[in-house]
C-alpha cells in the first residue's frame, strides 16, 4: 500500500444550502471509501497565522498569497496511483469550487 494525502483549496465562499448539501455528500463519499476498507485521517485547516520566507538572510513577514487557501488535507491508503486517483476524482468538495490536489506520502530521507 502507498500513502497519499489529498490537499483542498477553496475557490470560493460557499451558501448555507450548499454547505449542508455538501456535508451529506462527504458523508457518502466518506462512507463509499470505507466500504472498500480504506481509512482516512482528515484535517480542517484554520486561518493563516503567518507567512515567512528569508530576504538578505533575514526572515520576513509576508503578505497572504493571492492563491487559494489551502483549507484541509486527508491522507489515506491505496493500493496503486490509480485507485487513488478514483478516490479523489469521487471526491465531491470538487462540484462546490474545490481545487484537490493530490500527492504520494514519503518519509523523510534517513539520516546516515
Amino acid at each position: 500500500m502507498n500513502r497519499y494525502m489529498m490537499l483542498f483549496r477553496g475557490t470560493r465562499a460557499l451558501t448555507e444550502s450548499e454547505l449542508e448539501q455538501r456535508a451529506i455528500a462527504i458523508q457518502n463519499w466518506v462512507a463509499m471509501v470505507r466500504q472498500k476498507g480504506i481509512n482516512l485521517d482528515p484535517r480542517i485547516l484554520d486561518q493563516v497565522v503567518g507567512t515567512y520566507s528569508a530576504k538578505d538572510g533575514a526572515v520576513a513577514s509576508e503578505a497572504a498569497s493571492k492563491d487559494p487557501a489551502l483549507a484541509a488535507v486527508v491522507s489515506f491508503e491505496a493500493a496503486d496511483d490509480k485507485a487513488a486517483e478514483a478516490i479523489a476524482e469521487a471526491h465531491p468538495s470538487l462540484h462546490y469550487g474545490v481545487i484537490l490536489e493530490l500527492r504520494r506520502w514519503q518519509s523523510p530521507a534517513p539520516r546516515s
